[in-house]
């Protein structure tokens, strides 16, 4: 059966174009196609979330490389540039 591919993951049967699809079965495509786009859009979510999360921590290391570096705790001149 020939297929009709809608990115990396979604694919569909194709259909004839003197064969129109039934109701139920563009209501079938469109639960796959609104299935598809849940699961990315959780993924490009969790991405995103995870990003923040990794510039807060980044955030946290300078104020405290800068704190230290105010305070004396560590020297700046050994570190590169």
């Amino acid at each position: 059966m020939n297929t009709l591919i809608l990115g990396p993951f979604l694919h569909l049967p194709k259909v004839n174009k003197k064969i129109s699809l039934s109701w139920f079965r563009l209501i079938e495509v469109e639960q796959l196609i609104v299935t598809f786009l849940d699961k990315e859009t959780a993924h490009i979510d969790a991405l995103i979330a995870e990003k923040e999360r990794m510039l807060d921590l980044l955030e946290e290391k300078r104020t405290a490389l800068i704190s230290q570096a105010v305070t004396g705790q560590i020297s700046i001149e050994d570190m590169a540039v």
